[in-house]
């Protein structure tokens, strides 16, 4: 499996999470083409032997899903020529919807999560149309989004008003806006920043536990470059400054710019 955005982090100083966040998308691209028949090769023989669900086959399901992750991973660098895109679309909807458990049918949506192909807007959509009376599967549905590098703020607040999503409620707040602090790519940005800042202020006011949880999350700053400690010591000074911020957030607000170096 890659090394996450937040594993790699704490190993750079003044760190480009831009750069980073690329290098870690490459790297599994790289991975999928220099081996990329052994893992054709691997994924039909795993395919081969799943006749029926089976609960004690998990390190079988990993194994496929982790070769179906990397094939997509490499074919994603040829996403324009025909051929690519038709095998893509090929085995991420043969494996969707021959699948007959969650875990089988939810790696296609990770496989897929950051190619900017139609065959994920269709995937996104039927799974979302079979679990959406499902919390708990329909929370592993906004992370998904949220962790994606195709995302944007107004997708993101699309999410946030969506029937399925409750504003109120912690495990809602946690799938997608604590999902979207770990997306490397997305959230260290000025955009990314300013969003979770407002949510921050907004959430303090009736749940100051989440609202730190999140804040907390800012603390990933202290690894990157100066202009994105910046960034963050900007949107931080924002939170303190409310007239009715929480006792929780202002104290780990208060925490992380000490420690931000700017």
């Amino acid at each position: 499996t890659m090394p996450t955005f937040s594993e790699m982090l704490t190993l750079i100083n003044d760190a480009n999470p831009q750069i980073l966040a690329q290098a870690i998308i490459k790297f599994a691209q790289m991975i999928g083409e220099n081996l990329f028949d052994s893992w054709m090769e691997l994924y039909n023989l795993c395919l081969s032997q799943d006749k029926e669900y089976d609960f004690t086959d998990s390190g079988k399901r990993s194994l496929k899903n982790t070769a179906l992750f990397y094939i997509l991973n490499a074919l994603s660098t040829k996403i324009n020529n025909p051929h690519s895109l038709q095998l893509v679309e090929t085995m991420a909807l043969g494996q969707y919807h021959n699948a007959h458990n969650m875990t089988d049918s939810f790696a296609v949506l990770q496989a897929v999560n950051n190619l900017d192909v139609e065959v994920r807007e269709q995937i996104l959509q039927e799974f979302y149309n079979r679990w959406q009376n499902n919390e708990l599967v329909m929370d592993k549905w906004f992370a998904a989004q949220a962790q994606s590098m195709l995302i944007d703020i107004d997708k993101l607040n699309k999410l946030m008003v969506d029937k399925t999503f409750i504003a109120t409620n912690p495990n809602k707040i946690y799938a997608l806006l604590k999902s979207f602090t770990q997306n490397g790519l997305k959230f260290h940005s000025e955009t990314g920043y300013a969003f979770v800042t407002d949510k921050i202020i907004a959430i303090d006011k009736f749940n100051p536990s989440v609202a730190s949880s999140l804040t907390q999350e800012f603390n990933s700053a202290v690894y990157l470059s100066e202009n994105y400690r910046k960034l963050a010591k900007a949107c931080l000074n924002q939170i303190v400054e409310q007239s009715c911020v929480s006792a929780a957030v202002y104290e780990i607000a208060n925490k992380i710019l000490a420690g931000l170096r700017v």
